[in-house]
């Protein structure tokens, strides 16, 4: 099993920021189609504070667009070279945390999480979110195994998927081909016949897949449309699955986050177009890669096992009252001392 550490992870991090400033280089990013057709489209379906924040930023990057542009190009190159040089690490990190806040909020539109509009599979919760969070945990310290705390971030990541994928509005097979349609429009040849093959599969399970739709519907379409309510039953439940696995140590979490890497791969592929790349407009490779680096990052953790028993002793005394040995315990004679995440 591959195992890396808090190095191999600064590397990494540091190539996509790097990767990012260049796209960023791109001849369509230094005219206003950077603001009109990558940071606007964000506000869509958002809050109206949401909305006002990205339509602020994006007014004043119209200003002057080129000149804005090679700012955020350059800002990028800088983040992933500090995170090369091991002796600069620290400041990388510290300006990644800073940028990637900024990025998320005006440039991913919070990765979709306030709009209800926000999939796995169509690269939430964003990637500049998940750059910070790599990032941070790759922090140098003595233990270089990768902080156990990414367990917890792939559990929420996950099982929040899944409960997004059942909220109104992507909870239909339609929904989910629409999203998938446009990921295709823009993209290559080749993969655009991919994403039309998962398409028509998607669609021989029924056009109507809300519960209320099928309860609803003839008889003699039932079984039909029942088959698509089924499928994203399961689709759902596959991704809360792959984060509540991570909790169990041994085989169970070896399956969930390899689950987790593999789907996260066909996510990239058929939701995230690849990133996008042949537009001339990609600002990164989208959240797909560093899933599968989040992934790997869980299962080479050397603290995990040991830092979940911790939390969930503590969790027990707490809810229940009582130590691992069940014997009660007076809410006034808890004592936890603090302790490094």
């Amino acid at each position: 099993m591959l195992k890396i550490n808090r190095r191999f992870i600064q590397i990494f991090i540091g190539f996509f920021w790097i990767l990012d400033g260049f796209l960023q280089l791109q001849s369509k990013m230094f005219t206003s189609s950077f603001a009109r057709l990558v940071i606007l489209p964000m506000a869509q379906g958002q809050p109206s504070w949401v909305s006002n924040i990205i339509h602020i930023f994006a007014r004043l990057v119209l200003t002057h667009p080129a000149v804005y542009d090679l700012l955020f190009a350059s800002i990028q190159i800088i983040i992933g070279l500090l995170f090369m040089i091991p002796k600069s690490v620290k400041a990388g990190i510290i300006l990644s945390i800073i940028w990637g806040t900024l990025v998320w909020v005006v440039g991913e539109g919070f990765g979709g999480v306030f709009s209800g509009q926000a999939l796995l599979l169509m690269g939430a919760p964003g990637a500049a979110l998940l750059y910070l969070i790599m990032g941070l945990s790759s922090w140098p310290k003595k233990c270089t195994a990768p902080a156990y705390w990414l367990a917890i971030c792939w559990l929420v990541f996950w099982v929040g998927g899944g409960v997004y994928q059942l909220l109104p509005g992507q909870n239909t097979i339609p929904s989910v081909d629409s999203m998938i349609k446009v990921s295709a429009t823009d993209a290559p040849s080749w993969l655009s016949v991919t994403d039309n093959s998962i398409i028509s599969t998607l669609n021989s399970l029924g056009d109507v897949t809300g519960f209320s739709g099928v309860m609803n519907m003839a008889p003699q379409q039932h079984k039909e449309s029942l088959k698509g309510y089924i499928f994203i039953l399961i689709f759902a439940g596959t991704q809360i699955f792959i984060g509540v696995g991570v909790l169990k140590p041994g085989l169970m979490r070896r399956l969930a986050v390899s689950l987790g890497i593999v789907l996260s791969l066909g996510f990239w592929v058929v939701g995230q177009g690849l990133g996008d790349l042949s537009s001339g407009l990609a600002t990164d490779l989208n959240s797909g890669p560093i899933f599968v680096l989040l992934g790997i990052a869980v299962l080479s953790a050397s603290e995990l096992d040991v830092r979940l028993n911790k939390i969930g002793s503590r969790l027990e005394v707490l809810l229940l009252g009582r130590d691992t040995n069940n014997q009660e315990i007076s809410a006034n004679n808890i004592l936890i001392p603090s302790e490094k995440l």
